[in-house]
């Protein structure tokens, strides 16, 4: 039989071999009657391989091989239920048989039942499947993040969120698919839902500096600012070059109100930035969009260290480095709104207004230059404005970045007498955001 499969490639020869070997030789063997449906399944005697698989099992009840083998035959076939009760067979008789809950799991999937496919492959991976079957796994939910990760690129929040989800319920510690969730959420103002999925990434991978630091900047959104400090202390600690780490810490301190650590961070995030720069500018092979991005970074950075430096009262140290900001990009919003703050500092609300406008023009969407903007009409007595202004923020600002339009509103309608309204906005402050 052997010569005739292998050497001669005769596969029905060797079938009729086996027959002899089954019937007069050796009748209980339940090897050779597997041995000899796999044959008939070579030649698509599909029938004849099921009937043979069955002899073998009837012959060893207590080996999850044969019907594990059955219903590999049954998934050709596309006979899934009888493919799965096989399975279960041969995971009753062996329940440490590892590729057979591997192999149901797959059935899952195909009647998209991705929990219990989810657990098949969880309880295959704790008994030892071989990596090349758990890549196929993998290689599923990547798919599915994949899809997830395109949705979002074009805002489909829902359509990313079903994708992500089946993502994550196939491979719970799919560490990036939980923070990609965390981001659909973020994107539409819901901090605590992104800071619980960012959670969930961490959990599922805990050297993750990346979404320590996501998770950091939701909390700050939160005013959450001593458990985004921890986060990206944690995220600095696992990367000590992480600039956005660096970067993050030294938003929390001036949140915080401690100017100083907020200095020292971001001049430490500038030091890091700039060799990075200075290596892109050297490549042979110049890249134009590298070094724009580290020229944006370091304009933000440099920004960011200047209204540190304002909210200390260091005024010509903070134009010296939003000068450096406008050096690297011209194109920083915050650039301008904070050149728009010097020069409310100094009084100057018609140059700071010029400046909250240009902040306006690079971005729409910066709502703290809105109201900075409204804070200079009321100096200037421009009330209408003001009130044009502010009633923009409180209205499209769904994240809350000017959380306190609200109460800049009630002193404006105050400081027309309109004594009514100004409560209202000032009660509306106090719930929307109590201390």
């Amino acid at each position: 039989a052997d010569l005739n499969e292998n050497r001669r490639n005769d596969v029905v020869a060797a079938i009729a071999d086996y027959d002899i070997i089954t019937k007069a030789i050796d009748p209980l063997s339940p090897a050779y009657h597997a041995k000899k449906a796999e044959l008939k399944e070579k030649i698509n005697n599909i029938k004849g391989a099921m009937e043979d698989y069955d002899k073998a099992m009837a012959l060893a009840p207590k080996r999850g091989v044969y019907p594990y083998a059955k219903a590999l035959l049954l998934i050709k076939a596309r006979d899934f239920t009888a493919a799965r009760e096989n399975l279960e067979k041969a995971i009753r008789v062996e329940p440490e048989f590892a590729k057979a809950y591997y192999q149901r799991g797959l059935l899952w999937l195909e009647v998209g039942r991705l929990k219990e496919a989810s657990a098949d492959f969880n309880k295959a991976e704790s008994l030892g499947l071989e990596s090349a079957l758990m890549t196929n796994i993998q290689a599923k939910a990547m798919k599915y993040y994949e899809e997830g990760t395109a949705a979002i690129k074009q805002n489909d929040f829902a359509k990313a969120r079903k994708a992500l989800d089946n993502a994550v319920t196939l491979r719970p510690r799919y560490a990036d698919a939980w923070f990609a969730q965390a981001q659909t959420w973020e994107k539409q103002g819901n901090y605590k839902k992104a800071v619980e999925l960012y959670g969930r990434a961490l959990q599922a991978n805990d050297k993750y500096h990346e979404g320590y630091y996501a998770r950091g900047m939701a909390r700050l959104r939160l005013n959450e600012t001593e458990d985004a400090l921890r986060d990206f202390g944690t995220a600095v600690d696992l990367e000590p070059t992480y600039i956005d780490g660096v970067k993050g810490r030294g938003n929390a301190y001036i949140a915080m109100k401690k100017h100083p650590e907020a200095k020292e961070d971001l001049t430490k995030a500038i030091n890091l930035a700039l060799p990075l720069l200075a290596q892109a500018q050297k490549e042979k092979k110049e890249d134009k969009n590298k070094i724009q991005t580290f020229k944006n970074q370091l304009a933000e950075l440099y920004s960011l260290l200047a209204y540190a430096r304002l909210l200390s009262g260091e005024g010509s140290a903070a134009q010296a480095d939003l000068k450096k900001a406008f050096d690297y990009s011209e194109n920083y919003s915050d650039a301008y709104r904070y050149r728009g703050l010097a020069h409310q500092q100094e009084g100057d609300h018609k140059k700071a207004n010029g400046d909250f406008d240009e902040a306006i023009k690079r971005d729409a969407r910066n709502y703290p230059a809105y109201r900075d903007r409204a804070v200079s009409h009321i100096a200037l007595g421009r009330f209408g404005d003001a009130m044009n202004d502010l009633n923009l923020v409180v209205r499209a600002d769904s994240q809350g970045v000017a959380s306190d339009a609200l109460l800049v509103r009630g002193i404006a309608n105050a400081r027309q007498r309109k004594y009514n309204e100004a409560i209202q906005d000032m009660q509306s402050f106090e719930r929307k955001f109590p201390k």
